[in-house]
């Protein structure tokens, strides 16, 4: 545990300036859209390693080198 404050939500906070997705937001279909919408516009997104192995294949490497 790192203890980072945060406030934990079950929509995508696309206001937000700095997002922490973890593994979770694999369901959600359009995540990878809402990720480099959120990158295009100058946003923070953090993903966890577990994200990044669940969304391979599905464009998540487009996104990160």
């Amino acid at each position: 545990m790192c203890g980072v404050p945060m406030d934990l939500l079950p929509e995508f906070p696309a206001e937000a300036n700095i997002i922490f997705l973890n593994e979770s937001a694999k369901f959600d279909k359009d995540i990878v859209a809402k990720i480099k919408k959120q990158l295009v516009d100058g946003k923070i997104v953090v993903i966890t390693s577990g994200l990044y192995k669940a969304m391979q294949g599905k464009g998540i490497e487009t996104l990160l080198n």
